[in-house]
């Protein structure tokens, strides 16, 4: 199921729970919790229907113990979340506040216990940040990506010198060609964009179980295209397909091409992820790292 990174307020999630630190300020008295244990509560005045507390731990220079404490914490609230059957749930980032976790620290330890759920769970996570939270990749992987978006994003030189060739290549276009029937173009049709998808998922030997959740999609969603030749997906949907698949750049071509798409050099979410998948990196929750540090809609549900 999907994991995805947002920003904004939790009390506006409209996910089945949002989890809350019970030692926060403004939290009810009443509860009363061991360390890093988790309770459910029906919720009032949010836009989730429950909420879950969880008792979060304070710094310590242990690292090994503060590290194992909180997660702890949001595995007992996942745990909670799967037992009541929930279908969403959406987590701030724990710990990251007055507690002194380093905003990189809190964000692997949630990152690591939540994509591990996604992974076996029929449970969609959100890990909200408020807006003026930072949020940083490594070094060596902005200057990468910066370097490749300027080397394949087309100057405007460029475009209007490709503007032009196209222009003079309509102009000049057989005659002949133009009066392809569309008869003729309809019987040359290739597999739909859905059949191509299950033909691949075929061919490599993978569990639809296995290609939704490295998509990062729910399973209701994957079913829709299984079950419909004639599928229209949205981009990111065929570029998150194109990550679980482990296809290469000719082979993800070819699938965007099914449903419509092609990879744009004025995309900078297109660009990155075309970075990934040429470089063999195959990791859809390090792509979507990199495309919510760019301000990019994320690739998944």
């Amino acid at each position: 199921m999907p994991f995805l990174m947002v920003r904004g307020d939790i009390a506006k999630m409209r996910t089945d729970a949002v989890v809350i630190p019970a030692a926060g300020a403004g939290q009810p008295h009443k509860i009363r919790l061991a360390l890093c244990r988790a309770i459910m509560r029906k919720s009032f005045g949010s836009s989730a229907p429950s909420i879950i507390y969880v008792i979060v731990p304070a710094w310590t220079d242990d690292r090994n113990k503060r590290e194992q404490l909180l997660e702890k914490a949001y595995r007992s609230a996942l745990r909670l979340a799967v037992k009541n059957d929930l279908r969403s749930i959406a987590f701030p980032l724990l710990s990251s506040g007055n507690t002194r976790f380093a905003q990189e620290e809190a964000f692997r330890i949630a990152r690591s216990v939540i994509t591990a759920v996604v992974r076996r769970e029929e449970l969609s996570v959100y890990l909200v940040l408020q807006d003026h939270d930072p949020f940083i990749i490594s070094h060596e992987l902005s200057t990468a990506l910066t370097s490749y978006i300027a080397v394949h994003e087309p100057k405007q030189r460029q475009m209007s010198s490709a503007v032009s060739r196209l222009s003079e290549f309509v102009l000049e276009a057989d005659e002949a060609s133009l009066d392809e029937s569309l008869e003729d173009l309809l019987s040359c049709r290739q597999e739909t964009f859905s059949q191509k998808l299950l033909s691949l998922i075929d061919q490599k030997d993978y569990r639809d179980a296995e290609v939704y959740h490295r998509a990062n999609l729910d399973r209701r969603h994957f079913a829709k295209i299984r079950s419909n030749p004639a599928y229209a997906p949205k981009k990111n949907t065929v570029l998150a397909l194109c990550i679980a698949l482990r296809l290469d750049l000719q082979e993800s071509e070819d699938l965007l091409r099914r449903a419509g798409y092609a990879f744009s050099p004025c995309s900078h979410a297109d660009l990155i992820v075309r970075y990934f998948i040429e470089h063999g990196r195959y990791d859809i929750f390090d792509i979507n790292e990199a495309l919510f540090y760019h301000d990019l809609p994320l690739l998944g549900q």
